[in-house]
């Protein structure tokens, strides 16, 4: 009864659950590394594994930590449910990485933007904290929303990026989103973090290039597009970038609407309208639009496009991928002409088709 009131007592004083309390198992070195870079643990690795089958239970106050190993149920009970209390979602910060860079208006573009005195007003024109980082040109912005509804957060990201847009046309130089994140804002938990994701890149050898002298420019620019989508943080953009390669590599002509003999037959009723053949420059240009194939289709883009990308992937899947192909085509048309996102995750789920689609395309020619 004694630890369960010194357990009440702490919480009653300020002392914050840092994490949920967890089962002790045998920890490995990695295992041990992590916790004390994360949740900066005293307890020895030698006693961890004295007490495994035990809870681990940490709490802490202005950087007085205190660590204890209980089985006492009475105890983990309490500690969880002042962990869930705490963990009770109230609100979002979205967190943007930018850098400045690059640029049209300099005939040499320069090396480094140093945007201290840039920043300087951001955090009032955005209502968000702006800080730079070590980096020339980089910095963050954390915006605050009260919310976890997904389409308001979306919105917000969608702000923030059409300022930045507009700030790259007043200054003159690219703004580019790195990435960004967004994360709950919890009623009273102590956050920790990891610090940045990273990622190791392997060496790269001749025998992943050997197909580059040969491959043919369709390639090349599916590859250059794939770079510039993997580069951009912004999903919307990304959908862009990559719906314009599928449209380009994947479109072909269609077939005329007419054979030959209706386009005969047309053309014979057309020249017995005395009103057309007194015309002859409307006439010339009637005949011009009804030979076109494209302006007389048998089949639309969008069932051509989704027609070879059937073919393409050998799934016998066409109408299932003509209606994806249709609601890409909507999506980007209202994103184009109002620059509006509905359904972010929506677009997530398109750009991960499309970018499925062009590594099947790219793999035909090149082994990657």
């Amino acid at each position: 009864m004694e630890i369960i009131n010194r357990f009440k007592e702490y919480f009653e004083n300020g002392y914050k659950v840092i994490r949920n309390p967890r089962l002790i198992s045998n920890p490995n070195d990695q295992e041990y590394k992590i916790l004390k870079e994360v949740y900066n643990i005293q307890t020895k690795k030698e006693e961890l594994l004295l007490n495994i089958g035990k809870y681990l239970i940490i709490i802490r106050k202005n950087g007085d930590q205190k660590e204890f190993i209980t089985d006492n149920m009475e105890v983990i009970n309490i500690v969880e449910k002042q962990y869930n209390y705490q963990a009770d979602r109230k609100g979002s910060f979205i967190k943007f990485h930018y850098l400045a860079t690059g640029g049209i208006k300099y005939h040499y573009p320069p090396n480094y933007i140093y945007i201290d005195k840039f920043i300087v007003n951001l955090k009032k024109i955005l209502n968000a904290e702006v800080k730079k980082e070590s980096f020339p040109g980089a910095f963050h912005i954390l915006v605050y929303l009260d919310t976890l509804d997904k389409k308001l957060i979306n919105k917000k990201v969608d702000e923030i990026v059409n300022y930045f847009n507009y700030f790259s046309i007043v200054k003159g130089i690219g703004f580019q989103l790195l990435y960004y994140k967004i994360t709950p804002v919890l009623r009273d938990v102590i956050t920790v973090e990891a610090g940045k994701e990273e990622y190791s890149l392997p060496p790269i050898n001749e025998e992943e290039i050997r197909d580059l002298k040969n491959i043919s420019e369709d390639v090349l620019m599916v590859c250059d597009c794939l770079n510039q989508a993997y580069i951009s943080a912004y999903e919307p953009n990304r959908f862009i970038i990559l719906w314009s390669i599928i449209e380009k590599i994947f479109s072909r002509s269609s077939e005329h609407l007419l054979d030959e003999k209706e386009l005969v037959a047309v053309k014979k009723f057309t020249d017995q309208m005395d009103s057309l053949k007194e015309d002859k420059k409307r006439f010339d240009k009637y005949i011009s639009i009804l030979n076109d194939q494209n302006k007389f289709p048998k089949g639309n883009r969008n069932e051509i496009i989704a027609e070879e990308i059937d073919h393409l992937l050998k799934e016998d899947k066409k109408e299932e991928i003509e209606k994806k192909i249709r609601r890409a085509s909507e999506i980007r048309g209202k994103f184009i002409h109002n620059r509006k996102v509905e359904n972010i995750e929506e677009i997530k789920c398109f750009n991960s088709f499309f970018e499925n689609i062009l590594l099947v395309y790219i793999k035909k020619f090149i082994n990657v």
